[in-house]
């Protein structure tokens, strides 16, 4: 947990590397960009294409793992109306009317229209307007305006000329009172277009409209094979119309978003925040899917696959998850080779392993983060790692779950319920589960015991350190409280506010270590004292458990800290690092410590890294 509490507290903020220091020698990284989609759509040919940010575009072409595209001539405004796949590629529109398009699945873009200053030529104002691209042939562009007046376009956006109006009521006072919600294309070309709580539709290309009955409220989405069938999701629940919404059925309870096959008209999926469920009879009947990943509660994220029936895949933290009618799965094929954005520590005595978790999943590199694999762990929202002689032990919203070392089978340990933080002594084994409303402790194989803990705060659990042989408990959170009779008593340290991170020495039972914004303090009476070591921000203090006296820490968020005096003083050991792309760091940073390694999480697509430990440096 104390990785969520850096990951907040901890934003860009790149410095230059000190001059002269000595390049260092990392190893390992390398993790590919995360998938955290804002939008994902699917081309024809099975290539899945992300939009990561406004300006920025992720490509999984015919099945290959996810890689950032270069985006060349793509300059996006600061928020994207349309991104959609056509015929022969993509296409791309900011709030400021400039399309975009794209015949390479986002590697180079060129710009294809200026929409923004086009005025409605049936009346004097303009006010606010919807676009529709047909996907078939997009070279055909309808634009609609607030009172009812249409724009058509065959050369891509090249010329314009008046379509018939749509009957629209009399404009009110308030110009933008009724503001074209949607203007989509049809598989058979015809354009569906809604005005407030109107529905118009066109088969000839803007020539004729026709009204038709006042759609329910919430999102409309057209099939992509049926052009007659429409489905809204909102609040009052899923409707279906199967006449091009001369009339509607409603089908189920409220969803967030449908999202419909790609390939079959009676398919579709229902997406909340947590749930997607799915029908294959055209809504008169749904079922849940098991494992279904998490969604910022829209369809954006989600994206039916061509030419499968009943494929869909769901982007959730990081992580591509597809479903052919069944329970949902993480996509190795597109998402293999790394975590991207994940916790990570290192085995205290396995040379070159470490255990990531990333979302719902545990990844796991035995040969120093050359290659990663994913762990056979049961699915969970996890939240920490710890690793021992014992074996590996993960909490998650379903609890702690522990492997023994060899071994690939997982048992949830009785004790700690829900999320909880977890610290362990590397030493002698000792590990500590933190709730928010109890501290658990396991020693040796037996199982959890709760430990008294007056005096701990009761609250969110947050970066827990464990030390002195196991008896030293450093807790922070709300206020930051220490331990040191093995969790049965607690005492807050002063000051208790302004403590971030502390962090307890493996050897002494009374020596914490602090990290702030703008110093490094340190503490030789279990906290109740303190003395600032040095000046200027650090963060992730981290004692050594095998070298009496070493420390280290992160200052700058480019440069390494190392101290062999116990914490009194630090010197740079090196700069972080050579990460290709800084600009993406979004946060930072993360350490662990083996016997003869330095571990090093650069978070959000930086990679994994690792550097020998020379313990005879002094």
């Amino acid at each position: 947990m104390r990785r969520l509490a850096v990951l907040t507290a901890a934003l860009v903020g790149l410095s230059v590397p000190v001059p002269g220091t000595a390049a260092p020698i990392w190893r390992g990284g390398g993790a590919p960009d995360g998938l955290t989609a804002t939008r994902i759509i699917a081309e024809a040919d099975g290539t899945l294409v992300a939009m990561i940010s406004p300006e920025g575009i992720t490509a999984s072409i015919r099945g290959a793992p996810f890689r950032r595209q270069p985006s060349s001539g793509l300059q996006l405004g600061d928020f994207v109306v349309t991104f959609q796949a056509v015929a022969g590629g993509l296409r791309a529109v900011d709030d400021s009317g400039d399309v975009y398009a794209s015949s390479d699945h986002g590697r180079t873009w060129h710009l294809q229209a200026e929409i923004g200053g086009i005025a409605n030529a049936e009346s004097a104002g303009d006010g606010a307007i919807a676009l529709g691209i047909d996907s078939a042939r997009p070279d055909r562009m309808l634009l609609a305006f607030a009172d009812g007046g249409v724009q058509r376009s065959s050369d891509g956006g090249v010329s314009w000329f008046s379509a018939r109006p749509v009957a629209a009521p009399p404009r009110p006072e308030d110009e933008f009172a009724f503001v074209p919600s949607s203007l989509t294309f049809a598989p058979d070309g015809s354009a569906y277009l809604q005005i407030d709580d109107r529905l118009w539709r066109s088969p000839d290309f803007g020539d004729t409209w026709t009204p038709l009955a006042a759609p329910p409220a919430g999102a409309l989405t057209v099939d992509p094979v049926a052009s007659d069938v429409l489905w809204v999701a909102g609040t009052g629940g899923v409707f279906r119309s199967d006449d091009g919404g001369l009339t509607w059925r409603r089908r189920r309870t409220a969803a967030v978003a449908v999202v419909p096959s790609a390939a079959d008209p009676d398919v579709a999926w229902a997406i909340d925040r947590r749930d997607v469920h799915i029908t294959i009879d055209g809504g008169a009947s749904w079922r849940g899917l098991a494992h279904a990943p998490h969604t910022d509660g829209s369809g954006d994220v989600a994206a039916a696959l061509p030419g499968r029936a009943r494929s869909i895949c769901i982007d959730d933290a990081t992580t591509l998850w597809c479903s052919d009618g069944g329970a949902f799965a993480p996509d190795a094929d597109r998402t293999a080779g790394a975590p991207a954005s994940a916790f990570m520590v290192a085995d205290p005595v396995a040379p070159g392993r470490a255990v990531a978790a990333q979302g719902r999943l545990i990844w796991e590199t035995t040969d120093a983060s050359v290659s990663w694999h994913r762990v056979a762990a049961p699915l969970d929202d996890y939240v920490d790692v710890v690793i021992t002689r014992a074996g590996t032990f993960v909490s998650g919203l379903h609890g702690v779950r522990f492997a023994a070392r060899g071994s690939t089978t997982w048992r949830s340990l009785a004790g700690p319920a829900g999320i909880s933080a977890l610290a362990a002594d590397a030493r002698g084994g000792t590990v500590y589960a933190r709730t928010a409303t109890s501290l658990w402790r396991l020693g040796g194989s037996g199982p959890f015991r709760r430990v008294a803990a007056r005096g701990l705060h009761r609250g969110v659990p947050f970066f827990m350190s464990v030390g002195g042989g196991g008896r030293t408990i450093a807790v922070t959170g709300l206020e930051s409280a220490v331990s040191t009779d093995g969790g049965a008593h607690f005492h807050r340290v002063r000051p208790s506010r302004q403590l971030p991170i502390v962090a307890a020495s493996a050897f002494d039972g009374s020596t914490l270590v602090a990290g702030t914004a703008r110093s490094l303090l340190r503490s030789s009476d279990a906290g109740r004292t303190w003395r600032r070591t040095r000046r200027g921000d650090a963060s992730e203090p981290l004692a050594d458990p095998w070298h009496r006296g070493r420390w280290y820490a992160i200052s700058g968020r480019d440069q390494i800290l190392l101290s062999t005096d116990d914490a009194r003083s630090w010197r740079v050991l090196a700069p972080t690092p050579p990460v290709a792309s800084r600009s993406e760091l979004s946060a930072c940073c993360l350490l662990s410590v083996a016997r003869d390694r330095l571990w090093g999480t650069w978070v959000f697509g930086t990679g994994i890294w690792w550097r020998k430990i020379d313990a005879r440096r002094r």
